[in-house]
């Protein structure tokens, strides 16, 4: 682990631990490699309601309950169809996966994973859904910015929190296409073959 990699762990684990739901910018994803694979399939999540009141949803914000709503479906559209086991918990201290938001001025970016961090034998990753206000996140949107269909968005990234990198492929093989399409909607049986083989 590079210094510069030690020092956000430490800082993102005092942010956290303080009670402040602003995560320090992580890597986002890329076209090539993996995300890490953690070495359980069973892992659980802190959800940052009060991040997820920024984001603008069905045309305001301050409804963090019904963001944190569709982005499960996320987390149980991997959960239910693979061998990770997902769940949420609300012991949220030290080092852990988190769920949140963060500020992109480019609105057009709509949500970020982080490759795998381990601190001191602790493995967690960080998603995080962009609340610029241009973004306006749907129940049932598609891949526009002003009107982007959050769960499908959560499908995709809780396929990076499962190690998966970008496919190829089209929409009718995987939800894990460099750029949004309409197999966000769902995951794949390549997704779900590719997540099996690693847990």
């Amino acid at each position: 682990m590079t210094t510069k990699t030690q020092l956000m762990t430490v800082i993102t684990t005092l942010v956290l631990v303080a009670g402040i739901t602003y995560l320090p910018s992580v890597a986002a994803h890329t076209d090539t490699g993996n995300f890490g694979f953690f070495t359980s399939g069973t892992q659980q999540l802190c959800y940052s309601t009060s991040a997820f009141n920024y984001m603008k949803y069905e045309g305001s914000t301050g409804q963090g309950t019904a963001v944190k709503t569709q982005i499960r479906y996320g987390e149980s559209e991997v959960s239910d169809n693979t061998d990770m086991n997902l769940s949420e918990t609300t012991s949220c201290s030290g080092y852990q996966s988190w769920v949140s938001s963060y500020y992109d001025s480019d609105a057009d970016k709509a949500a970020k994973t982080s490759y795998l961090y381990t601190t001191l034998g602790n493995e967690y990753k960080y998603i995080e859904f962009n609340n610029n206000s241009a973004r306006d996140w749907k129940a049932n949107g598609n891949c526009n910015t002003a009107t982007t269909d959050l769960s499908n968005i959560a499908n995709h990234e809780f396929g990076h929190y499962a190690g998966s990198g970008h496919q190829s492929g089209g929409a009718s093989h995987t939800m894990m296409g460099a750029s949004c399409d309409s197999g966000y909607s769902s995951i794949k049986s390549a997704d779900i073959t590719y997540i099996n083989g690693k847990y």
